[in-house]
């Protein structure tokens, strides 16, 4: 064979004398396996007249089974990246949050409690609460979760523009955040429209989550969810805040023409250590705590606070002929996101954090595409 090489094909498997160096033996020997195949064959005659070699088509007695054809092959691998695609998905739609996986105990999920309040909850669940209103919802809950989606991103513009335009004393009041602090510079509008619409959107989900979550409860568009939703209580002020801006967001005709009052209990928290009932009595919006006192100064029940449907229709005629008023007024829609996001903040701690739902909110968002979020990743608006 080196013989027919040098003479026939001019190749050596050394190209020149002396000693060989290992990589040069080593490329050598892999071309070398690279210029000849291997077959079976037999010989009849050891020397003389018919002693050459007869190949041997097939050693083991019949032919090889035919190479599929390359579709057929294709289509094999696809069927086997389906099977596991879905038997990936049908191990994620069966797990829920737990509250005690090692891979969760960090100081940054044990300080928040997103996994011990969201135990039970399903993943997909929690990034459907705070997702984006689709552009043209055909749902009349998804409309009315658009309209207030979109209210509140105005609000924000219209913050930001109010503040360009205010003097310098009243940017300074702006800027305190305690009674007895004397701020000493006045708050910019220092932000662009890419960096208003990026920290909006968290108090856009929260109102959003808030929106799903209270539809779910009353019975209006339920969707299809993978499991038990969290669970949060609302104070008299904030239930009273947020059926107003309900019955704003809400599209005339799947308004309904009275609000049912019925009596009902719900769970703020479902881990151990701070648990309080909210219960609702006969009156709408109207609240009381048991098990312990949680509820703020002034949000004491009191009756007859529902908001009727002429008062709505009142609250958006006025908003609708105002289109000669000045540029800084709001919108009642915006004015009602502006007054449940401030009963939000106000709510006082009495025995947990999680008694307030904008906390309730917040540990939703904590989870994302890929898991939990980690402080750097976490919304702006609770790290700043």
């Amino acid at each position: 064979m080196r013989k027919h090489w040098r003479q026939v094909h001019q190749w050596s498997q050394q190209t020149r004398r002396g000693r060989v160096g290992q990589r040069e033996r080593t490329q050598g020997a892999a071309e070398l396996r690279r210029s000849f195949t291997t077959v079976a064959w037999q010989q009849i005659f050891p020397s003389g007249p018919g002693s050459h070699y007869i190949h041997i088509r097939f050693p083991e007695g019949h032919p090889p089974p035919p190479l599929p054809p390359a579709d057929q092959a294709q289509r094999a691998v696809d069927a086997i990246i389906t099977a596991w695609d879905q038997a990936r998905t049908a191990q994620e739609q069966q797990a829920v949050i737990q509250a005690d996986r090692i891979t969760d105990a960090n100081p940054w999920l044990r300080r928040t409690g997103w996994a011990r309040y969201l135990e039970g909850v399903h993943p997909q669940d929690l990034l459907r609460l705070v997702e984006a209103p689709p552009e043209e919802p055909p749902d009349p809950i998804e409309q009315a979760i658009q309209a207030i989606w979109n209210a509140m991103g105005q609000l924000a513009r219209r913050s930001q523009q109010t503040v360009q335009r205010c003097g310098t004393g009243i940017c300074m009041e702006a800027a305190r955040t305690e009674a007895g602090q004397t701020p000493y510079r006045p708050l910019q509008a220092y932000m662009d429209e890419t960096s208003v619409q990026k920290h909006v959107q968290a108090w856009q989900q929260v109102l959003g989550f808030i929106a799903r979550t209270q539809a779910t409860q009353a019975g209006q568009g339920m969707p299809e969810w993978c499991g038990p939703l969290p669970v949060y209580g609302m104070t008299a002020r904030q239930q009273r805040k947020w059926q107003m801006l309900w019955q704003l967001a809400m599209p005339t005709m799947a308004r309904p023409q009275q609000a049912p009052h019925r009596a009902r209990a719900r769970a703020v928290h479902m881990f151990p250590g701070a648990g309080r009932i909210l219960e609702q009595g006969g009156n709408p919006g109207s609240y009381r705590a048991t098990e312990g006192r949680g509820v703020s100064p002034g949000d004491q029940p009191t009756a007859g606070h529902g908001v009727s449907p002429e008062h709505v229709e009142e609250a958006e005629e006025t908003g609708n002929a105002g289109s000669t008023e000045p540029a800084w007024m709001m919108s009642p829609m915006e004015r009602a996101c502006l007054e449940f996001c401030i009963e939000l903040l106000n709510q006082r701690h009495r025995a947990h954090e999680y008694e307030s739902p904008l906390v309730c909110a917040m540990a939703v968002l904590g989870w994302g595409e890929t898991g939990w979020r980690d402080p750097d990743s976490y919304p702006p608006f609770y790290r700043g």
